[in-house]
């Protein structure tokens, strides 16, 4: 099965670094071992859709191209940024989990996640630890 991937080769910078291969976006060129060569014009190639709109080129740059670790790992982020950090009603959170299979599990998980309460009111600590006594 062909892929349909629209570069010839996508290497880091630590490799570029390492192969001496220096890139110049002002002069559009790419020199390695003392040769330069000029960059692709993107508007020439017509194997490469042009965005001609905002929508259209959101399309072009969606998730789909995106690995899915990556996905995974943006979609973390975007849940975590957009919390609303209120405090936890922790009897509602251990009633609707569905990973328990009977009520003294659920029991035992609220006595438990009420014993260290203070970390789900819903506030972000400061990292100063305190000790527990």
């Amino acid at each position: 099965m062909a892929l349909d991937i629209q570069y010839d080769m996508i290497i880091g910078r630590d490799i570029l670094s390492i192969l001496g291969i220096d890139i110049s976006c002002k002069d559009e060129t790419v020199t390695w071992d003392h040769v330069t060569l000029l960059m692709k014009d993107y508007h020439l190639d017509n194997k490469i859709p042009k965005p001609t709109c905002g929508a259209e080129l959101k399309s072009i740059l969606t998730a789909r191209d995106e690995p899915r670790a990556m996905q995974e790992a943006t979609n973390r982020a975007i849940k975590i940024l957009d919390s609303t950090y209120k405090k936890a009603n922790l009897r509602k959170v251990t009633d609707e989990a569905s990973s328990l299979r009977n009520d003294p599990e659920k029991e035992q998980l609220y006595n438990l996640l009420s014993e260290f309460e203070e970390l789900f009111d819903g506030t972000l600590e400061t990292g100063k630890q305190t000790s527990r006594t």
